[in-house]
C-alpha cells in the first residue's frame, strides 16, 4: 500500500484524467458500457485512496494553520480563519467526494442500460424464433 501521496500529484490526476473521463458521455454499445464500468470501478478505488490522503493533508493543514495563527486570531474566529487557510485541501475533499458520488450514480445508470440491452436482446430473439 502506498503511503500518503503528494497533494499536487493528486490534484493533477483528478483534474487531468479522472474528471475528464467522468465528463464523457456514456456509450450506447453494451460492450462499451461494460468497459466503462470496469474503468469506473478502478477510479472509485483510486478516488477513495485519494480522498483519504487529501483528508489527511487537510487535517495536517488545519493543525499547522491553527498553531501558526494562535496568537493572531481570537478563538471565536479561529475556525473560520483556519478553514479559509485550508481552501485548497477543502476544495479537493469536496471535489473527490463529488466525483465518487458521480461514479456510484454512473454505475447504477450503466446497470440500467445493460439490463435494457439484455431485455431488448431477449425480446428480439423471442420475436425471431416466433417467425
Amino acid at each position: 500500500m502506498k503511503g500518503i501521496e503528494d497533494f499536487n500529484e493528486i490534484v493533477k490526476e483528478v483534474q487531468e484524467e479522472i474528471t475528464s473521463f467522468l465528463y464523457e458521455s456514456t456509450p450506447e454499445a453494451p460492450e462499451m458500457i461494460v468497459a466503462r464500468g470496469n474503468q469506473l470501478q478502478s477510479y472509485m478505488g483510486r478516488l477513495s485512496k485519494m480522498l483519504a490522503d487529501v483528508k489527511y493533508r487537510q487535517d495536517m493543514a488545519i493543525v499547522y494553520h491553527a498553531r501558526e495563527s494562535k496568537s493572531e486570531v481570537v478563538s471565536t474566529v479561529m475556525n473560520s480563519y483556519v478553514k479559509a487557510k485550508c481552501s485548497d485541501e477543502n476544495y479537493m475533499v469536496t471535489l473527490i467526494e463529488g466525483l465518487l458520488r458521480k461514479c456510484y450514480a454512473e454505475n447504477e445508470w450503466n446497470r440500467t442500460l445493460i439490463s435494457k440491452a439484455k431485455e431488448e436482446y431477449r425480446v428480439n430473439n423471442t420475436n425471431n424464433n416466433v417467425q
